[in-house]
């Protein structure tokens, strides 16, 4: 007998769509400046707004901010996007040491999933 998968019952007027990788890329950091952003055509480039930010714009607008931005540091910091720092142009990755200070990195990787 084959195993059985779970379908969960969807609420009435709830349609569930599997969530897509939109983009993704390795942003590499030397000298202030960022390189990599090629890795996916949806993302047209980044930039450093200050020390642990980094301001990353996607080729085309989408149509809102319902995506989940992942962003993973390379190195012992924390990397992340705040809702607040989503747009449908772009959106800004903050980077911090341990103790919660901005922070640089060689290297962010970042993914964007869209539903």
């Amino acid at each position: 007998m084959g195993a059985r998968r779970f379908r969960p019952e969807m609420p009435e007027g709830v349609s569930a769509s599997p969530p897509v990788l939109y983009a993704a890329a390795q942003l590499r950091i030397e000298n202030g400046e960022v390189f990599g952003v090629g890795i996916n055509s949806r993302l047209a480039g980044a930039f450093i707004l200050d020390v642990g930010q980094y301001y990353v714009m996607f080729v085309d607008p989408i149509p809102d901010t319902e995506y989940m931005a992942m962003a993973t540091a390379i190195g012992p910091c924390s990397a992340y996007v705040t809702p607040s720092n989503k747009f449908e142009d772009a959106f800004i990755i903050t980077i911090t040491n341990s103790a919660g200070e901005p922070a640089d990195v060689e290297a962010v990787n970042v993914s964007i999933v869209r539903a």
